[in-house]
């Protein structure tokens, strides 16, 4: 649930290092004057391009430097609150009685 995709988020970052906060803009990539640098400096494996890269670096940046991890985490609510709401609909003496007669005890 949530907590997995908070440690996938984390995970992106550790392997993203700062890049995500410190990286160039897609227009500094296309700008006449700093592009062939930002292309030579930023560019990785010989699998993408550097503009695919980039790509790659803004969608870590839109996932775990923004709001909208938050968003994710509490648009709904937040966990806790969702599980104490869910305490409170379950009838829990029905629940143990359940478990009783699994186990006969």
């Amino acid at each position: 649930g949530v907590e997995g995709f908070n440690k996938v988020i984390m995970h992106l970052a550790d392997i993203a290092g700062g890049i995500p906060v410190t990286a160039p803009s897609e227009f500094d990539l296309k700008n006449p004057e700093i592009g062939k640098l930002v292309e030579k400096y930023l560019r990785g494996s010989e699998n993408f391009t550097t503009e695919q890269r980039l790509k790659i670096i803004k969608f870590i940046e839109f996932w775990a430097t923004s709001s909208h991890l938050l968003g994710a985490i509490h648009g709904g609510g937040s966990p806790t609150a969702a599980i104490i709401f869910l305490q409170y609909l379950a009838d829990l003496a029905e629940k143990e009685e359940a478990v009783k007669e699994v186990l006969s005890l």
